[in-house]
């Protein structure tokens, strides 16, 4: 005969054991509810922190004219920047002697002087000696600029006219960026500039200062110079209106969404760590992306100068990104590899 007694405490049993498993599963789908929240939300504050170390860059280096200048100042330093616009210079005065009035006049006298000759029994050498001598005068000209210019760069003579060069160039990408401003256009493309005209002048008064004599010689000209020549202008208008509207609000987004997440997770160390990869990731892709972001934004000339000033000048202005995406990745490498082993320890602990 069955014990009703035991009968009573086995249902009793039973009842309260369904609402037990059944709360077992309601904190298991809550738990895993708040980690796919924090996951998700401390990705949205690693993706912020990345957009944020751009947006900085651009504000405070590229956008901002004094910090521009302080950038590209040492780009005249570059040896091979120096042989492009030195022999820019030396065309530049060729082409302008050629049509200067003393280049006319010289052309014009050894004109008459070889037409006479040619009526009287002259040596034909002397003829064609005669006759290539304004050439041989612009050439010699062009040849003195060009190399002093490369002298005058490889100086601090150049260095204030330089410097204002730049600023003009800052006016250019800031008129092009919000869209007061158009672009030159050179080589089919619009185009970031240098004038030389203002190197030319300081050059030609350091000249004059030492005494040169061929310093009157060298005409107040100027020759346009293209450093950057931009395939893609709305991309980067695009990025200049996203950081002008939401860059000074990014880091504390980036705050917020890292700060919520952590308070959403059921385990912080391992959310910390998740953190600091997806932060690595970030600063990775700025590390390595960055660099090859020129070719979808700017297109060099098909001549080797244009080539080589447009990855001087995109190297030179993307360095403090890159040296700050690195600085966040050891960082964020750091804080990962400190969460998971925190956690590791907190685990092994507990299990004893």
């Amino acid at each position: 005969m069955t014990n009703p007694v035991y009968v009573e405490q086995t249902q009793i049993t039973a009842t309260t054991q369904v609402p037990t498993t059944a709360s077992t599963h309601t904190i298991a789908h809550r738990s895993t509810a708040r980690t796919v929240i924090a996951v998700i939300l401390v990705l949205l504050g690693a993706a912020s922190l990345t957009l944020t170390l751009i947006s900085n860059w651009m504000r405070n280096d590229i956008l901002n004219s004094d910090a521009f200048v302080e950038i590209y100042s040492p780009l005249i330093e570059e040896p091979q920047f120096q042989a492009v616009v030195s022999a820019a210079a030396a065309t530049t005065a060729e082409d302008a002697l050629a049509n200067s009035e003393l280049g006319s006049l010289y052309e014009g006298l050894t004109s008459g002087l070889s037409g006479l000759l040619e009526n009287l029994p002259v040596d034909p050498s002397i003829l064609g000696l005669i006759e290539g001598s304004p050439q041989s005068m612009q050439e010699n000209i062009g040849q003195v600029v060009g190399q002093t210019t490369l002298s005058a760069l490889q100086s601090s003579t150049v260095v204030p006219a330089w410097e204002t060069t730049l600023r003009d160039v800052h006016v250019q990408l800031i008129g092009a960026l919000d869209g007061t401003k158009p672009l030159m256009i050179s080589g089919g493309q619009p185009s970031l500039t240098i004038e030389t005209g203002p190197i030319i002048r300081s050059i030609v008064e350091a000249m004059e200062a030492e005494g040169s004599w061929y310093a009157s010689l060298i005409p107040d000209v100027s020759t346009t110079v293209p450093l950057l020549q931009v395939k893609n202008l709305q991309g980067l208008q695009t990025w200049y209106n996203i950081v002008t509207t939401t860059g000074p609000y990014l880091p504390f987004a980036s705050t917020i969404f890292l700060v919520a997440g952590m308070a959403m997770a059921p385990r912080r160390l391992l959310t910390a760590g998740i953190a600091g990869l997806f932060s690595a990731v970030g600063a990775a892709l700025i590390i390595w992306g960055a660099p090859g972001l020129a070719g979808r934004y700017f297109v060099a000339d098909s001549s080797a100068d244009a080539q080589l000033l447009t990855d001087l000048f995109w190297h030179t202005g993307i360095a403090p990104l890159v040296h700050t995406g690195a600085i966040a990745l050891g960082v964020s490498l750091a804080v990962a590899a400190l969460s998971f082993a925190v956690a590791a320890i907190v685990k092994t602990v507990r299990s004893r």
